[in-house]
């Protein structure tokens, strides 16, 4: 587990936290701009994460 890798932990103690952090991140769009095709497609692909239990 863990994201930093063995030569960025060198001197650190890690630990893993229980119960682990989590946050909520939030989109906002604009309006007035309209959405390109590659910003839906990332946007369907969020909305397809945020529907699948953990």
């Amino acid at each position: 587990w863990g994201f930093a890798a063995v030569h960025h932990r060198r001197g650190l103690q890690v630990l893993q936290l229980m119960p682990g952090l989590s946050r909520t991140l939030g989109i906002a769009l604009r309006q007035d701009k309209p959405v390109s095709k590659a910003l839906r497609q990332v946007l369907d692909a969020l909305h397809k994460l945020n529907a699948t239990p953990p």
